[in-house]
């Protein structure tokens, strides 16, 4: 099992990735997605439903994507990164462990530490969601880590690595 990372500087390219990795056919169990809370919420409130509806038929007719994925969803204090949304259940796991009470919740870039993520590149996810960006984590069969990844980096996203978390690093 390989985890891809990606982060993406605005919610928009985030989303057509999301829509992108459906259309190639990848579950949406597989799909992960941390973002701040204010800059989702705006963005799914700004978004008309016909527009949504558009993008949908464009893609081949997925009626899922990263709004749906966030919608509804609560979001939580973390110390190190602000107001967050996650949905998935990697992305849900480590924003609760990011903002858990005591030692355990010294924030996100802790909680990627924890996970595997080279202390590098955790530190690069947690700037770029506090600063508003989504950071993107599928996790697939290996065999689909490649077509994940170049699915993501066809739709901007910077700081893309996969990891082999089970064995805690690339």
């Amino acid at each position: 099992m390989r985890t891809v990372f990606g982060l993406f500087r605005s919610y928009e390219d985030a989303e057509t990735a999301v829509h992108d990795l459906l259309h190639r056919r990848f579950d949406p169990e597989q799909i992960n997605v941390v973002a701040q809370g204010h800059a989702a919420t705006s963005h799914i409130r700004q978004t008309p439903e016909r527009d949504q509806l558009d993008l949908t038929e464009s893609l081949g007719g997925t009626a899922f994507g990263l709004d749906r994925l966030l919608a509804g969803k609560q979001s939580v204090a973390v110390r190190d990164a602000g107001e967050l949304l996650a949905a998935g259940d990697l992305a849900v796991t480590l924003v609760r462990t990011a903002s858990a009470p005591g030692a355990a919740g010294e924030g996100l870039r802790m909680a990627l530490l924890d996970l595997g993520v080279p202390n590098q590149a955790a530190e690069a996810y947690r700037a770029g969601v506090q600063a508003g960006g989504v950071l993107l984590i599928l996790s697939v069969a290996d065999e689909r880590a490649g077509e994940g990844a170049q699915a993501l980096q066809e739709r901007h996203a910077s700081h893309m690595a996969a990891y082999n978390l089970s064995e805690g690093g690339r």
